[in-house]
């Protein structure tokens, strides 16, 4: 094309364009899936494990693979964190609380209260099991962005979804719980 000039800014414009766009996309992807697992398949049967002890492409696992890329090991039954082992059973999600709990009684560095943070896990004890989720982030008025596996039933991944504060406190027992604000959220200190 005659008379077309490109100055080198817009071509370093262009550059760190593609390069952010690569990073939201990669940042967006679900890191479970490196797990090789097959879900829903499976977390059909429920009897096929992860690494953690918990049942494949269920909330459990998907939380407890998060909190492994910040350094933090949550098993079936045990918690290692800030190089502390503590002996829980975390098993369903709405054990979670009371394995909190008992990990704090035991000197572990973890908490709980109902002030979401980035990197937290959200927790819902509703239901037969109860939900986890993993939290994406927090906006300025409490409102949460969570990823989590199997929040619906169907054993596959939700991407992520936002929650509003302004259902919080609603009946966590009703159907469609952890489409609702959650109750608690566990603090691990994740890095």
């Amino acid at each position: 094309m005659k008379g077309l000039k490109v100055r080198g800014w817009e071509v370093v414009t262009v550059a760190i364009f593609i390069v952010m766009a690569m990073a939201a996309t990669a940042l967006a992807r679900d890191t479970y899936l490196d797990l090789g697992y097959n879900c829903p398949s499976d977390g059909v049967s429920g009897t096929k494990a992860d690494q953690f002890g918990f049942i494949r492409c269920n909330c459990t696992s998907y939380a407890a693979k998060k909190m492994s890329e910040h350094g933090v090991d949550i098993h079936d039954t045990y918690l290692t964190v800030s190089g502390k082992t503590t002996h829980e059973g975390w098993h369903h999600a709405k054990n979670w609380i009371a394995a909190t709990k008992a990990a704090m009684n035991a000197g572990a560095d973890i908490s709980y209260n109902t002030s979401p943070k980035h990197r937290d896990i959200a927790v819902w004890t509703g239901g037969t099991y109860g939900h986890v989720a993993y939290v994406e982030s927090v906006d300025s008025k409490g409102n949460i962005t969570v990823s989590d596996y199997n929040h619906d039933g169907k054993l596959v991944y939700a991407s992520s979804r936002t929650l509003s504060i302004a259902t919080k406190g609603m009946d966590p027992n009703k159907k469609g719980y952890p489409d609702r604000y959650p109750q608690y959220f566990i603090h691990f200190g994740a890095k």
